[in-house]
């Protein structure tokens, strides 16, 4: 009988053991996960915001390999048919700062975030810089390892 008991304790002991180590590590793979979307995520952003009116094709074409899904889909074709057009006849360019950000859920792919975003914004009609300040909510998802915006929304 002590033998069973000394046996089945030994056995919860183990278990325990190996739940302990599992939510150590997820911890851990967790707080790196954060890290890497609060580093990569802000400059993703501003690039997606930000274009000159001399270089908008390349600069916004370059911004979409930081975007994904049908945010992507979406940012290509209003860049090409409102963004681009207005910026080269208005000589419009902006620059884009994120100035702060905060997380607001984080999983293994997956994390959304809030960001505060400054933008100086010049143009033909108005050569003085004008800035604008915004709030976005970003969800950004990794795919094939490299984390991208899935969708931006001002709030």
């Amino acid at each position: 009988m002590r033998r069973v008991i000394a046996a089945a304790l030994t056995a919860v002991l183990v278990i325990a053991a190996g739940a302990l180590l599992w939510i150590r590590h997820e911890a851990a793979a967790l707080k790196t996960v954060r890290a890497d979307v609060m580093a990569e995520a802000p400059t993703l952003v501003e690039d997606l915001l930000s274009y000159n009116s001399e270089t908008v094709d390349r600069d916004l074409g370059e911004a979409a390999n930081g975007a994904t899904g049908s945010f992507k889909d979406g940012f290509v074709d209003f860049a090409t048919t409102s963004v681009v057009p207005q910026s080269k006849a208005k000589g419009i360019s902006t620059r884009a700062r994120v100035i702060d950000v905060g997380l607001l859920t984080a999983g293994d792919d997956h994390a959304e975030l809030l960001m505060f975003v400054d933008q100086i914004t010049t143009s033909f009609a108005q050569p003085a810089p004008a800035s604008s300040s915004s709030r976005v909510r970003v969800i950004v998802d990794r795919v094939d390892g490299q984390w991208l915006v899935g969708e931006l929304t001002p709030i």
